[in-house]
């Protein structure tokens, strides 16, 4: 033992095996909170440096042209909650950075998506332990497996996981706390290259629609109770 040093101790209680679990740094699963769909209103006003809220387009699964290709990402959108910071990664300032002029952009698609990608799981790793709210990206053609897929596919490299325990699904925290019918039609507008989310307000009470709109943000108003969201502000 080096002079001057003293070995301290650290009782099991206070060892982290690494997962992520908001409340006390250090704290193993018995004595933290795990964030889920039962909790996750009151742990991101507990520890909202803990959340990133992400959102991304891409093309239409039956555009023309994919050729049974899966949809190509067009932007990534994410936003540390507590700051309302947002980093964004899409297509035209890919292009604009690799000098790219207009019209080549269609002639180099996948270096530039390949570039959004890299530059997104770059910012992924350097989030480490995060949670990441998101709105039913849940498959492989609209979903963190998609981003995944189409970075390996481009890149030939493997990219840096999100954990599926780190990923909260927004609408089944709203399930749960509103019931199976606080939004029950949904639908995303394709062409946006932002994440513009177009949603139906159909919410069951007056009390569940305010909730929902509070959640989502600002919301300017359109016809037959449609509201377009550009934030992903929550709370």
């Amino acid at each position: 033992m080096a002079a001057g040093f003293i070995s301290e101790w650290w009782p099991a209680s206070n060892r982290n095996g690494g997962r992520l679990h908001v409340g006390k740094p250090g704290r193993n699963k018995s004595e933290s909170a795990t964030v889920d769909q039962k909790n996750f209103f009151e742990q991101i006003k507990k520890q909202p440096a803990a959340f990133l809220i992400i959102h991304y387009s891409s093309e239409n699964l039956y555009d023309e042209g994919l050729q049974g290709l899966s949809p190509r990402i067009t932007s990534i959108v994410v936003m540390h909650y507590d700051a309302g910071q947002i980093r964004s990664f899409s297509l035209h300032t890919i292009a604009e950075q690799l000098n790219i002029s207009k019209d080549q952009v269609a002639a180099n698609y996948d270096a530039i998506e390949s570039r959004l990608l890299t530059d997104f799981y770059g910012f992924v790793k350097s989030t480490k332990d995060k949670y990441w709210v998101h709105w039913q990206m849940k498959s492989r053609t609209f979903g963190f497996e998609h981003l995944e897929h189409r970075y390996t596919y481009l890149t030939k490299n493997l990219p840096t996981p999100i954990p599926v325990e780190n990923r909260i699904n927004l609408v089944d925290c709203l399930r749960h706390k509103y019931g199976d019918n606080f939004a029950p039609q949904v639908r995303y507008a394709a062409t946006d290259i932002c994440p513009l989310i177009e949603l139906k307000i159909a919410a069951t009470s007056a009390k569940s629609r305010w909730a929902y709109l509070k959640m989502l943000g600002i919301a300017r108003k359109t016809s037959n109770d449609v509201s377009r969201f550009q934030t992903c502000r929550f709370l």
